[in-house]
């Protein structure tokens, strides 16, 4: 493990509930996916713990998005994004979240249920059609 600046387990808590002397909180969006390969999802799930971050989150459900035949490189969701939430939420100060595809399954605001806490990878592991 490398030290507290590199962890953000360590510094989540002070985004919202304990900030630090002198930094007033500011507004926080955490966008994450159903099996992320490049942030998976315990490490997200701990940070979003950590700083009680869980409805300041939206969440793609890359597993259903998949389904319906939406993919991404190496089945990695991590490049996934929805910039007309991102503007929505930039645009009242961090005062609106919304759900990017209202009451559609895709994307959940807040997590529906309890934070994942397993890899749920979606298609193979990296690179595995590349190997010889």
């Amino acid at each position: 493990m490398g030290n507290a600046i590199e962890q953000p387990v360590a510094y989540a808590p002070h985004l919202r509930k304990a900030s630090l002397a002198g930094v007033p909180p500011r507004p926080v969006l955490f966008m994450f996916a159903k099996g992320d390969k490049s942030a998976p999802n315990p490490t997200e799930t701990a940070i979003l713990r950590a700083g009680d971050l869980a409805d300041r989150t939206l969440y793609l459900r890359y597993d259903l998005a998949a389904a319906s035949g939406l993919h991404f490189p190496n089945d990695d969701p991590h490049t996934a994004t929805n910039t007309g939430a991102i503007a929505t939420f930039l645009a009242s100060d961090g005062n609106q979240i919304i759900d990017p595809d209202g009451s559609g399954p895709i994307w959940e605001t807040p997590i529906a249920g309890p934070l994942p806490e397993d890899l749920s990878f979606v298609g193979p592991p990296y690179f595995l059609p590349h190997i010889p």
